[in-house]
């Protein structure tokens, strides 16, 4: 459930098509396909309204995290953690008067070569419960073009714009293998970015156990107010990333005073939930330090032009 209009939203490079919805008065989920039209550098998503009009008045945050099921691991089930942790998580951790405040759905992008997620069965069997909780969060899924020449490529960036035109105002950029602990987490955030001055320019994370964000002081996960962001940057985060220096670049590029990593947002990342799936492109700290200068001009034009400044 996963849109802002009513209309179909017009694409130059790829076409999604609804392909099975499940419905009923507690949960609905979606599977879309998109279809590349062009090179993969220039992906975009379009996609059919299915929103109610109750919930336009709400500001949407989508919370986004890309799956793959193939792994270094034999004995490897990926739906397991999603549906015993993952999901489980931000039902615990998202209250119901939260709820009430603002739109919070689930995004959950795959590779379009990935036959363990392409099968609706093992869709479902993640969310198989969701119809016996009172007010369940919407999980979405949605198959993504992958780009062959880059196999260690992490779609983030086609799956943030699928948010994007989704009509997402926040976005929460999370790892499948990770899991919420801190109620409350979704206010203080949202309460954090809107305190930059101008309101909304910047990136806030949680305080995450389980990795090495702590000892390098970066962010591996991250939330921003999505239309800014993309009006600085054009995509989530630089297209010549793969995967790895994403946490580098976006901890960075909006500068210690727009940055903030949250005490009370505590979330656990197992890194060894699911073996090795994707691996860092450690050559491509060559372009990190330009594509944070680059982008932190980027941020103070913005701020200028937000502030009536030239």
């Amino acid at each position: 459930m996963f849109a802002s209009s009513g209309t179909i939203v017009p694409a130059r490079v790829a076409k999604a098509f609804v392909l099975l919805l499940l419905a009923s008065s507690a949960v609905m989920v979606i599977r879309t396909e998109l279809l590349l039209k062009s090179k993969p550098s220039h992906r975009e998503s379009t996609y059919r309204s299915l929103e109610s009009l109750s919930f336009k008045t709400k500001p949407f945050v989508a919370i986004v995290s890309c799956i793959k099921s193939k792994s270094d691991r034999v004995r490897h089930r990926p739906g397991e953690i999603l549906k015993e942790r993952f999901l489980p998580s931000i039902r615990r951790t998202i209250s119901v008067e939260e709820l009430s405040q603002y739109r919070v759905e689930v995004i959950l992008g795959y590779d379009e070569d990935d036959d363990y997620w392409q099968q609706h069965s093992n869709q479902d069997a993640v969310v198989a419960n969701d119809n016996q909780i009172q007010q369940p969060i919407p999980v979405s899924f949605i198959s993504l073009p992958k780009d062959d020449s880059r196999p260690n490529r992490i779609p983030f960036n086609e799956l943030c714009k699928v948010a994007y035109d989704s009509g997402a105002k926040y976005l929460v950029r999370i790892n499948d293998d990770t899991h919420f602990v801190t109620p409350g987490w979704l206010t203080l955030a949202i309460q954090t970015l809107q305190s930059f001055s101008p309101p909304n320019i910047g990136v806030v994370g949680p305080t995450c156990k389980g990795d090495a964000s702590g000892e390098r002081e970066i962010l591996t996960h991250d939330m921003t107010y999505l239309p800014f962001h993309l009006s600085i940057f054009d995509t989530y985060y630089p297209q010549v990333f793969d995967n790895y220096y994403v946490d580098d670049w976006i901890s960075r590029v909006y500068g210690a005073n727009r940055t903030k990593r949250l005490q009370d947002w505590e979330v656990v990342h197992d890194v060894e939930a699911y073996g090795t799936r994707y691996r860092p492109t450690f050559s491509q700290n060559q372009y990190l330090d330009e594509e944070v200068d680059a982008g932190k001009k980027r941020v103070e034009d913005f701020v200028n032009q937000k502030q009536g400044k030239r």
